[in-house]
């Protein structure tokens, strides 16, 4: 025989409480009353001990038909939470609903099977003992309120069964509205069904066995009514207890998922719901100092580097990837400071290095780290660009650019520029206790070395020949081959470009037209 689905087997199991939660009424008060109270004469139903074996007879026969039809029924109703679980998938909000809705749809289905066995209850009395409509009446009264007893036993049962896989098709997303009962009405809810109903039958048996001498009614109705409001309020009271400060936390919750990291919660009690007060406002407190963790290394590394780290750790690793590298280091540091006063020195440096870090996020790369008067930029790392070499091309012409700008204020202010692409390794360097995010490579000491190559080009900048290969046409047309040098530290040519602008007018117009080939 084949094995059951993981939704057959949890349909199975709901079904299963579902039955239990109708047998556990029908037997404690449907069989309490036909095989005890009526023989008795207890009540003065036209009912007698002959009648018994027909009486089962009609409720086996209804119970068995209405178990076929509900089975049907509910199995169509969890059908969608059936289908998800044996998708091995991620919920989607439909099915997710559909399995928070569960409880309810199955203990409104008990319920119906209640209703209707007391209809076809009420029609048998009157059709076969007595044509009296009280009676009958009172048969489909009695047999609905205990519809409403099974239906609440079968929506906890059938809500408890279903926890672990609720939580399951939660791990996406939240609901995105309140589809079970609430905390509150789950209280009410068993004290209605639970010792209410229990109450109004002992009153009721009590009343119609009261003689014409002693009539306990009057005496005996205020203090059920009595009872009963009572109970209820100080359920309710009870339940707002747990409600009221869960409905603050969620309120929180909210509050934290729109970005306010301070929407800490007052704690008013010792008991459980304190403790979790307390847990929410102690993960506040972890939830405000990592945003501070990831700020403060957001602005040291880069928000995409602080991203990752938060959300992979210290990974030492790496990971392999086809990023471009662009450095930038500034021309005469030494004489400038020897020439200039500390503070001269320093606001050029930042002066700089704020171009260096908008050009660069305009493009989409990533300031990597400043080394002295020199910064290094990536493109296509930690996030994956598979137009690395366009951007780092372009930032590159846009900071010399920005450099050229900057001379209006500091004549003595100059920079060079170098990019390079290949495959470089992206990971954390160092140790444990101190380390850095950085990418490792031979197109990273290209870029070094063609830096400082550029400082004694007259257009201050230069890519590799593999960067202007890998970048878009339309970024390419802005370069212009320049040779091939030998670059200090490299067994082999490198082939060089450099930006049109960096060339004659003449020569830029032969270049642009196609009539003159790069050397």
């Amino acid at each position: 025989m084949a094995s059951r689905s993981a939704g057959d087997e949890l349909w199975a199991r709901v079904y299963r409480w579902r039955i239990a939660g109708t047998v556990h009424t029908g037997i404690t008060r449907v069989g309490y009353f036909l095989l005890l109270v009526v023989p008795s004469g207890s009540f003065d139903f036209q009912i007698g001990p002959d009648d018994r074996p027909r009486i089962l007879l009609a409720t086996f026969v209804y119970s068995a038909l209405g178990g076929i039809v509900g089975r049907r029924h509910g199995r169509r109703v969890f059908a969608p939470v059936a289908r998800w679980l044996d998708g091995g998938r991620e919920a989607t909000v439909e099915e997710q609903e559909c399995l928070l809705a569960q409880p309810r749809r199955q203990a409104a289905a008990t319920l119906v099977y209640w209703v209707v066995g007391g209809l076809v209850g009420a029609v048998t009395y009157y059709v076969w003992f007595e044509p009296n409509v009280i009676a009958a009446g009172t048969v489909l009264l009695g047999l609905s309120f205990l519809g409403g007893h099974a239906a609440a036993f079968v929506y906890l049962l059938v809500e408890r069964v279903l926890r672990t896989t609720a939580a399951e098709s939660m791990l996406s997303s939240q609901p995105v509205r309140l589809t079970i009962l609430s905390v509150k009405n789950r209280f009410l809810l068993a004290f209605v069904f639970g010792p209410g109903i229990t109450t109004v039958g002992i009153a009721i048996f009590l009343s119609s066995r009261a003689s014409s001498a002693y009539d306990v009614a009057p005496a005996l109705w205020p203090v059920v009514v009595l009872g009963l409001v009572d109970g209820y309020v100080l359920v309710a009271l009870a339940a707002a207890s747990v409600t009221r400060p869960m409905e603050e936390i969620r309120v929180a919750m909210k509050r934290v998922l729109e970005g306010d990291l301070h929407a800490d919660v007052a704690v008013d009690s010792g008991n459980e719901v304190g403790l979790l007060q307390t847990g929410f406002n102690s993960m506040l407190v972890g939830l405000r100092e990592r945003e501070l963790l990831r700020q403060l290394l957001g602005q040291s590394a880069g928000t995409e580097v602080a991203d990752r780290l938060v959300a992979l750790g210290t990974d030492f690793e790496g990971v392999e990837v086809e990023a471009s590298v662009l450095m930038i280091d500034l021309i005469g540091s030494t004489p400038l400071a020897e020439a200039t006063s500390g503070r001269e020195v320093l606001l050029t440096l930042n002066c700089l290095f704020d171009a260096v870090i908008r050009t660069t996020t305009d493009h989409g790369g990533w300031v990597n780290r400043f080394v002295g008067d020199a910064a290094v930029c990536v493109f296509g790392a930690p996030v994956e660009q598979l137009d690395h070499a366009t951007r780092a091309l372009a930032a590159a012409r846009a900071l010399h650019e920005e450099v050229t700008a900057l001379r209006s204020d500091r004549p003595w202010l100059d920079a060079a520029i170098g990019v390079s692409s290949g495959r470089l390794m992206a990971a954390n360097v160092g140790s444990a206790t101190r380390f850095e995010y950085t990418v490792v490579g031979d197109a990273a000491n290209e870029a070094a070395r063609l830096t400082e190559l550029a400082k004694q080009r007259p257009g201050r900048v230069i890519a590799s020949g593999a960067s202007v290969d890998a970048a878009d046409p339309e970024e390419r047309s802005w370069w212009a081959g320049a040779g091939n040098v030998r670059l200090r530290g490299k067994t082999i040519s490198t082939d060089i470009h450099e930006p049109l602008g960096s060339l004659t007018v003449e020569v830029e117009d032969l270049l642009r037209d196609g009539r003159l080939s790069s050397p």
